[in-house]
């Protein structure tokens, strides 16, 4: 199970977990970053996409307005591979796809559609929303062999905002933390808990540099200084 992390919203997480699913299908890489043998424009890789919040979206409901529009990076599933979504962002990809589960109350705050993608098609995610609901449905998926007669390789889930719990080991084997120079304090505080016990200091022995030893914590209080300096 791969999460991924932002610091705020429009960090950069779908843009994340789109590289990532496409490097693996598209060249075939195993987890430790090695191309599986046979040919590279066929893939192995059994991927599961679900995602906490509302991602795959052409433009970000949040942020435009009438006057402005915010671009946001689509999600592709690719042919075979499966989903988990509202069921209602599927509701003009009727033969695009094949109903394999449906997740539901009261273990659900929603139902959800565990599917099979039929053809490449862009899809809008919306997944599991809690910590409990994201573990009931990796406790499901590791019996969906019997569904799918194939084995399950990855599951990626794509973050919102800042739902950090995506780290904790229960819910992720990895986690990609994207990470948003931006002024809030709120979402500053939060990154900082989350990356601290990750963080280490770091000596620069290049000219001028020799003490300087900046850390995660250095980071994240002076984005402006630092952005300017990057």
């Amino acid at each position: 199970t791969i999460s991924f992390i932002g610091s705020d919203k429009n960090a950069g997480k779908t843009t994340a977990l789109n590289f990532v699913y496409q490097k693996l299908k598209k060249e075939n890489l195993s987890l430790k970053g090695n191309r599986n043998k046979g040919n590279s424009n066929k893939t192995n890789n059994n991927v599961v996409i679900t995602s906490v919040g509302i991602n795959g979206e052409e433009f970000d409901n949040y942020e435009s307005s009438k006057q402005y529009k915010y671009l946001k990076p689509e999600i592709t599933i690719y042919n075979n591979d499966l989903f988990i979504t509202a069921s209602y962002h599927l509701e003009q990809l009727n033969g695009h796809y094949q109903i394999l589960h449906i997740f539901d109350r009261p273990k659900f705050n929603k139902p959800l559609v565990l599917g099979r993608m039929l053809f490449d098609s862009k899809l809008i995610l919306e997944g599991p929303n809690e910590k409990n609901e994201l573990l009931e449905v990796k406790k499901y998926l590791l019996n969906i062999e019997n569904i799918t007669l194939n084995q399950l390789h990855f599951f990626l889930i794509d973050g919102s905002i800042d739902r950090q719990f995506l780290a904790h080991p229960q819910v992720s084997d990895y986690f990609f933390f994207s990470l948003l120079l931006c002024n809030r304090p709120q979402q500053i505080n939060k990154a900082k808990n989350l990356l601290a016990p990750l963080s280490f200091a770091i000596l620069f022995t290049g000219q001028g540099l020799k003490n300087a030893r900046p850390t995660i914590n250095a980071l994240l209080t002076a984005p402006h200084r630092l952005e300017s300096e990057l």
